[in-house]
């Protein structure tokens, strides 16, 4: 229901106009003025009718106050006075319905109020479409914005032709590609001589009225070709055709990152070659290489004269060399390939120095003292790779050796200024030498892989140029720097240093009974060898036999099944790669058709990180990797056949 109200400072009149029509309207009814507006806004008033002679305010001056606040209420004027000025002042004002006479005649004020209320309604309806056409024109002003972003924004070249090839609009990345002054609408790109490819496909997509996509070459009117790809699509508007929308991509940015995709799969597969290429390589020359260091071991015991002996020597060392070589170039694939962990671990530093120390006196055949200079003041046990930290040292060393004729070698360690880490330190170990130092030039290229500083300097020195750029591959992993200080003739140090924790708990002591040199378990065993090269069959047999042990030969994982069920052994030395059926396959077999097996030794040329600790979760109980020497043999024997 409508509702509507009367203010009239005469109650009679106000009660009166009410009976009159409250039973369409609900009225509220005021004598004064001065709350006209509070009940409007409270109320939700639609119409007002008021006298127009009250104590303190007109009711011209009421309709004013109203249509300021409440543009869309009606105003109504009541009067007893038929007063012209005021009748021409509320036309010119402009914010009156009607101006009307009391007594009013009933039915009149009914059709005025009914209009007055329809006016009310129209009012309020077209104020809602006014804001909803406000609204709406907003919406379409954003949309249209964010079209135009989108449209400018694309990577894709964006562009509208009509029907004669002429680009009616285009966004910026167009412009881009086809080098189009900024200034330039209206453009037909598709001259006569250039791009006949795109203007094939363009009369083929508007003619056949359905998309063509064709990449090609985009020729500029600079002359510069670039390859692209062109989409051209037919587009409609009220069932008329409207011309062809382009999108254009330059694909030299794509063509670039698939090359170099393929130059990375290259590369890949070609380190793949190289690493398997190596490993295969590596087996293959340790084989043999297992026989020739074997029989020198075996000859070296055989009571040689003192030339003799000389003449072993030489083609042991020439044997321990060729190792060296095949186990640097593998270190290096590996780290190359990513494939060379750190094996971390709690070790005494004080060991570092008695290492070095031993493998000092094992090479040094000069007038050279050895000196040690360690800093006490790092922790005793630290936690780190100490195979590795040993494999840099070690290499010093021995370069240091070869290239030092008298004087000393000093190895020493220090501890650098401590990180926030109060457990974290960082150790700087170096080797220096008394020999004939390193000219600066060469000093640049020492580290780099497959250089060999010493066919400069001494000719008659050999290596594979690996060693100093292994050790320099090995300190990075432990987070730390190498480096080199040297003069002609007044020596070198080389330096590095490493980030490692130190082990705060405690550690239990270190057995120091060292076996002889020579031990071997003293019963006489039953050993099954399988092996099917050889060569190899006869260089650990004849080896096994100067030990006193009895050795029976398989020459294949069927015929260790074979020979072990029939007679039994102590201990089994099983080949990994063998035919018919290899070790892994054979141990296996073993352990599921007897109990109580002796110790099984795997033997193998493969020399990959990881291979010892597959093959022994394999079932093996040890592992030796060809070639291997008769001290490396020993130290397993005293391992597994040895009572602790």
């Amino acid at each position: 229901m409508h509702k509507l109200l009367y203010i009239d400072d005469e109650k009679h009149n106000l009660t009166t106009l009410k009976l009159s029509v409250n039973k369409w309207y609900e009225v509220f009814t005021l004598e004064s003025p001065f709350e006209a507006l509070e009940v409007i806004g409270r109320e939700n008033i639609g119409v007002v009718i008021t006298d127009q002679r009250m104590p303190g305010m007109t009711g011209l001056e009421l309709a004013e106050k109203i249509r300021e606040t409440f543009e869309d209420v009606i105003v109504i004027i009541l009067t007893a006075y038929d007063d012209n000025n005021v009748m021409l002042k509320a036309i010119n004002q402009g914010g009156i319905f009607r101006y009307m006479l009391k007594p009013w005649d009933i039915k009149d004020l009914r059709q005025t109020l009914k209009n007055a209320f329809d006016t009310y309604e129209l009012k309020k309806k077209n104020r809602r479409l006014v804001k909803d056409l406000i609204t709406q024109n907003k919406e379409l002003s954003l949309q249209e914005r964010k079209y135009r972003l989108i449209f400018d924004s694309s990577p894709l070249g964006i562009a509208h032709f009509d029907k004669r090839g002429v680009a009616t609009r285009f966004n910026k990345r167009f412009r881009e590609i086809t080098h189009t002054p900024d200034d330039i609408n209206n453009l037909n790109f598709f001259k006569e001589g250039l791009n006949q490819e795109l203007i094939s496909a363009f009369n083929m997509s508007w003619n056949a009225n359905h998309s063509v996509t064709l990449e090609g070459i985009y020729q500029q009117e600079s002359g510069e070709r670039i390859p692209v790809r062109v989409i051209f699509t037919p587009i409609h508007e009220d069932d008329k055709h409207d011309g062809v929308v382009m999108l254009i991509e330059d694909l030299r940015e794509t063509l670039k990152q698939e090359e170099l995709k393929k130059q990375v799969i290259i590369a890949r597969e070609a380190a793949r070659f190289k690493h398997n290429f190596l490993a295969e390589m590596s087996h293959e020359i340790r084989t043999p290489l297992t026989g020739v260091l074997g029989m020198i071991d075996i000859l070296n015991q055989s009571g040689l004269n003192a030339e003799q002996k000389n003449h072993i020597a030489i083609l042991k060392q020439s044997g321990d060399d060729l190792r060296e070589i095949i186990n640097q170039v593998l270190d290096y694939s590996k780290i190359e390939a990513g494939k060379l962990p750190l094996k971390t671990g709690t070790f005494r530093i004080s060991n570092v120095f008695q290492k070095a120390e031993q493998l000092f006196l094992s090479i040094n055949n000069k007038k050279i003292s050895f000196l040690k200079d360690h800093d006490q003041q790092i922790p005793e046990y630290i936690i780190g790779d100490e195979l590795r930290i040993m494999q840099i040292i070690n290499n010093l060393i021995t370069n240091a050796v070869k290239f030092t004729q008298s004087g000393s070698i000093t190895l020493r360690s220090e501890l650098l200024p401590q990180s926030s880490d109060a457990e974290e330190c960082k150790i700087k170990f170096s080797v220096t030498d008394t020999g004939k130092g390193i000219p600066v030039e060469l000093q640049k290229i020492l580290f780099t892989p497959f250089t060999q500083v010493e066919q400069v300097q001494s000719p008659g020195i050999e290596g594979t140029g690996l060693g100093l750029a292994i050790c320099k591959e090995l300190v990075k992993l432990h987070g730390g720097k190498i480096g080199v200080e040297s003069q002609p003739d007044k020596g070198s140090t080389f330096w590095f240093t490493l980030t490692v924790q130190a082990n705060t708990e405690a550690i239990p002591e270190e057995s120091h009974t060292v076996p002889t040199e020579n031990a071997t378990p003293s019963t006489r065993l039953k050993i099954l060898l399988a092996e099917d090269n050889k060569v190899t069959q006869n260089v650990l047999t004849l080896l096994l036999n100067s030990f006193g042990h009895e050795v029976t030969v398989a020459g294949n994982g069927k015929e260790v099944l074979e020979l072990y069920t029939r007679e039994g052994f102590d201990l089994i030395l099983m080949d990994i790669q063998m035919p018919v059926m290899n070790g892994v396959a054979a141990t296996q077999m073993l352990k599921q058709m007897h109990n109580n097996l002796p110790p099984i030794v795997g033997l193998s040329a493969n020399a990959l990180e990881g291979d010892r600790e597959k093959y022994m979760a394999l079932g093996l109980d040890e592992y030796l990797t060809k070639p291997f020497s008769q001290e490396d043999f020993l130290r397993v024997m005293r391992i597994i056949m040895l009572p602790e």
